[in-house]
């Protein structure tokens, strides 16, 4: 037993991947335009626009932890240049292609044509995006939260989105959730909203049961170091 008395482990199954993909669908539907092409479905019209691809992309990630290091191997698989902040860059291994401290987000906004919100929410990330960082990524931007509602100053997002600061904005978390019905991200067309669900998969219960089952075996063996997910 611990210090306290008790062991502390979290159920929660690994969630890197699908958090990952949920990144990865915000940037392909902004890239293809099939957000846009839903709109236009609904509306029974036919016309084509402009499309890209994410290979000749630059995404930069803001928390390179379990889930911005996934996010970047998935990125780079399909050759998407990955730049990355992380509040110890000594620690980041070469997962992105470039790394920095976190006095280099200026220096990955500019660049990025798509910035991933994987980063905790803390003293120092709460509002970390606000006006001067928003103006600062380039129009053709693409914000994609995936973090926090918090870690983003909303009202300010939303203005910077209505007046074409940056190009879109994929968003997973927000402020408040549910996102009130009368909030102005629902209409906007530049905007994807899911409700808080980047980190859902049909397999989460069935890995949660085996990581309780797994500890509870370790636990009862007196091996307390080989438990998962141990917080305490």
């Amino acid at each position: 037993m611990s210090r306290q008395g008790f062991e502390l482990t979290a159920p929660s199954p690994d969630i890197t991947t699908p958090r990952s993909l949920g990144k990865a669908s915000g940037s392909t539907a902004f890239e293809r335009g099939i957000h846009t092409g839903i709109r236009q479905q609904q509306r029974a019209v036919w016309e084509r626009y402009t499309v890209g691809e994410l290979a000749d992309a630059t995404l930069g990630i803001v928390g390179v932890g379990a889930i911005g290091q996934r996010i970047a191997e998935l990125a780079s698989a399909i050759g998407i240049q990955t730049l990355g902040i992380k509040r110890n860059p000594d620690t980041g291994g070469n997962c992105v292609d470039e790394l920095f401290g976190p006095e280099g987000l200026y220096e990955l906004l500019l660049r990025a044509d798509y910035v991933v919100l994987a980063c905790p929410l803390t003293d120092e990330t709460r509002g970390l995006i606000g006006r001067e960082e928003l103006q600062t990524m380039n129009e053709w931007g693409v914000l994609i939260n995936i973090a926090r509602g918090d870690v983003v100053d909303e009202e300010t997002l939303i203005h910077a989105l209505q007046y074409g600061w940056i190009r879109g904005a994929a968003l997973d978390v927000f402020s408040t959730e549910p996102l009130p019905a009368d909030s102005p991200l629902w209409k906007l067309s530049n905007v994807i909203v899911t409700p808080h669900m980047a980190g859902l998969t049909p397999h989460y219960m069935e890995r949660s049961a085996a990581i309780i089952a797994q500890n509870y075996r370790t636990f009862v063996a007196g091996d307390l170091d080989a438990m998962q997910n141990r917080i305490v």
